[in-house]
């Protein structure tokens, strides 16, 4: 959202802007460049869970950190640091023992305080799970295990390192690819199945890859992406569908026996590569030739066919709300959020 931000040509003109907080997302060291270079305000990076009222740790992040404070190598490769407690707030690094690590170790990030919530709503094996009672130096302290990892920098503030299970973040929504895995699982035509992002540092672009084996009882007939899409919009939030379904004929694995999640990046990147162009449509209607001009102008590519589907090449819920916006200034029509996840473009242009 930050990024979206500082692309918008009215910038110029906030001069009464005074403090951004960005938060949800891992805060890269050139998007804090970029937004010193566009914008006088005052950045801070915020951190917090939903769990801890949201934000719990915060850090002054304008202008640029001076490296002789800061360990470089880290932020460039982690991100700007997430900061210090906020008043009332109190956070701890513990292993899996949910033991304090040593200085500077990499451990799980638990937050306590007066902001932390009682648990969750009729789910009581997970709220044990998640919110501990525990002594440390000699007090008993209830805290919320974010499943965040973390280090302490030289100067004590804290860096996000990255997670402890499965669940990422896309433009600040939570996603739990590991949902999504067994989610697919569930879908008659799919034995097994594992997702990943793609490492783009452009959060606009980052999406879902989901890579699945057949069952053998369906491998006769080739799956309708449509049909699997709807069938996952029914049992996970339509954020968390994947954008592109890749078929495999093995995952490759481990000596461990655990999914070698290297070469299954590498599948990803060589599919990627392989770019097939959808030749235009000569007979599409003055409405498709409208959406076509927008999609092209909002996903930056030249090659649209009528039954491309706006998620499949390349859009995200983001650029979606500002899809949704054009095509009912430029038709009249609103469309809903949905169609575009599930819908080709001839589909939801018709009977517009």
């Amino acid at each position: 959202m930050l990024q979206e931000f500082l692309q918008n040509q009215d910038l110029k003109d906030c001069d009464n802007l005074r403090f951004v907080l960005s938060g949800g997302e891992s805060l890269s060291s050139s998007l804090n460049e970029l937004f010193t270079k566009k914008s006088d305000a005052i950045l801070y990076n915020g951190y917090g869970p939903t769990e801890t009222a949201i934000c719990v740790i915060l850090w002054h992040c304008t202008p640029p950190l001076p490296n002789k404070m800061l360990d470089a190598h880290l932020i460039n490769t982690n991100g700007i640091p997430i900061g210090h407690a906020v008043s009332n707030t109190q956070f701890f690094i513990l292993d899996e023992r949910n033991l304090p690590v040593a200085l500077g170790t990499i451990g799980e990030l638990c937050i306590g305080g007066v902001q932390v919530a009682k648990g969750y709503l009729n789910r009581k094996e997970l709220s044990d799970e998640k919110f501990i009672q525990i002594d440390i130096d000699n007090q008993s302290v209830r805290l919320y295990k974010t499943g965040d990892l973390v280090r302490y920098l030289p100067n004590g503030a804290l860096l996000f390192i990255g997670r402890r299970d499965s669940q990422v973040k896309i433009r600040g929504l939570r996603i739990e690819l590991g949902e999504i895995e067994k989610t697919l699982a569930l879908y008659p035509a799919i034995k097994q199945a594992a997702c990943l992002i793609n490492s783009t540092t452009d959060l606009m672009s980052q999406k879902i890859t989901a890579f699945y084996l057949e069952n053998e009882k369906y491998s006769s007939s080739k799956i309708d992406t449509q049909e699997l899409k709807l069938f996952l919009s029914q049992h996970i939030p339509l954020y968390m569908i994947p954008q592109s379904f890749i078929k495999i004929n093995s995952f490759p694995m481990l000596a461990s026996g655990e999914l070698d999640m290297k070469k299954l990046i590498r599948t990803y990147d060589a599919s990627s590569k392989k770019v097939v162009a959808n030749d235009e449509q000569e007979n599409t209607t003055e409405i498709q030739a409208i959406i076509i001009s927008i999609w092209r102008e909002a996903l930056n590519i030249d090659s649209i066919n009528v039954y491309d589907n706006f998620f499949d090449i390349g859009g995200n819920s983001l650029l979606s709300v500002q899809i949704i916006n054009n095509i009912e200034t430029k038709t009249g029509v609103k469309l809903e959020t949905r169609a575009l996840v599930m819908e080709s473009l001839a589909q939801i242009s018709y009977p517009l």
